[in-house]
């Protein structure tokens, strides 16, 4: 028995150090990170009609602006409020393509668009940069779940 225990102890140790080493990863933003992306975006929001809920589809500007790590923009009509962003994986994560580059939280004030039905949403942004911007996706995030409200986001750098 305790020839099985102690590999597999050694294993779980190994595990733990190597992703902890990665979670430490400086959480210093590239400087070539800073600046305006913009473009459109294909957006699918639940919403509430006679009592049952339905997805509502159009397609939306983003404009999202990066200076060091303060963040301002807008989703269609909705302007981004005390939003934040970090470095979301550290060397680990990102040879073995897990998570993206970075990670915007924070809320969106204000509707979308006309046939949005709520405002305040808490929105969370996971994303990499690319040569021309940046893409991810833009998710309604709550302690529950997270639903992608856009799928495919890619917006240019301006």
């Amino acid at each position: 028995m305790k020839k099985i225990v102690v590999p597999i102890l050694r294993i779980t140790a190994v595990t733990f150090i190597i992703f902890m080493l990665n979670a430490c990863g400086t959480n210093e933003l590239p400087a070539k990170l800073s600046g305006t992306y913009s473009g459109k975006a294909d957006l699918i929001l639940r919403s509430s009609k006679a009592g049952k809920l339905v997805f509502v589809e159009d397609s939306v500007f983003v404009n999202i602006t990066i200076s060091n790590t303060l963040i301002s923009g807008n989703v269609g009509n909705a302007n981004f409020e005390a939003c934040t962003i970090r470095n979301n994986r550290g060397w680990l994560s990102r040879k073995l393509n897990l998570k993206t580059d970075f990670l915007i939280k924070g809320k969106l004030s204000g509707i979308i668009y006309d046939k949005d039905s709520t405002s305040g949403k808490v929105i969370s942004i996971p994303f990499n940069l690319t040569e021309e911007g940046i893409e991810g996706s833009v998710f309604l995030a709550s302690d529950e779940e997270k639903i992608p409200i856009i799928s495919f986001l890619k917006l240019k750098k301006q």
